[in-house]
């Protein structure tokens, strides 16, 4: 099988499928050097990746928690100030992550969601509340300014994807692992 590849002008990001040779992973959070890799390691988390070509990469495993507590827009703010990057240099790919169907939160927890603004990650189907995490993240970036033509979601689910990607919620106790370069 092949490996899932996202590639746009300057960087790309490789998710390893089940059954594929794996590089030795470094764990690193930001670079800025061409060809210099960040690897994470993801089970149904968000991998988040930010990037400014030739100037900054960075990524980080966004859990639920992490996304409620907008960790990941705090985690890109301080880059893009470290850096001195406008927003609308950024780019933003989030790779493959449980989709909302999957993550059943409390009523509780919607409603905070809610009324932070963040609408559109709250879910209700069949009398039960869902968070979109990813969304959730992807609204994060947009509240920073990043424009949505810069922002990239993958469409795999490691849930539905059993044959590619280990999903903790399906038991798996292994991780995926992604790898993202500036080129």
């Amino acid at each position: 099988m092949e490996n899932i590849v996202f590639k746009t002008a300057g960087f790309k990001a490789t998710t390893y499928v089940i059954g594929s040779e794996r590089p030795k992973a470094k764990n690193k959070t930001m670079t800025a050097r061409k060809n210099d890799p960040i690897f994470l390691e993801t089970g149904d988390d968000v991998p988040l990746f930010f990037f400014c070509k030739d100037k900054l990469l960075g990524g980080a495993a966004i859990s639920q928690k992490m996304a409620l507590e907008e960790e990941a827009k705090r985690i890109v703010k301080t880059a893009m100030v470290a850096s001195s990057l406008q927003p609308s240099n950024i780019s933003i790919y989030i790779g493959p992550c449980l989709t909302f169907s999957h993550t059943s939160v409390s009523r509780e927890t919607l409603l905070e969601v809610i009324a932070k603004g963040y609408n559109a990650a709250a879910k209700r189907t069949d009398g039960i509340d869902f968070l979109d995490v990813p969304l959730l993240v992807l609204l994060q970036m947009r509240e920073l300014g990043i424009p949505m033509k810069n922002i990239f979601v993958s469409p795999y689910d490691p849930f539905e994807n059993p044959d590619l990607l280990y999903s903790e919620l399906s038991g798996d106790r292994e991780k995926n692992l992604t790898c993202a370069v500036l080129q």
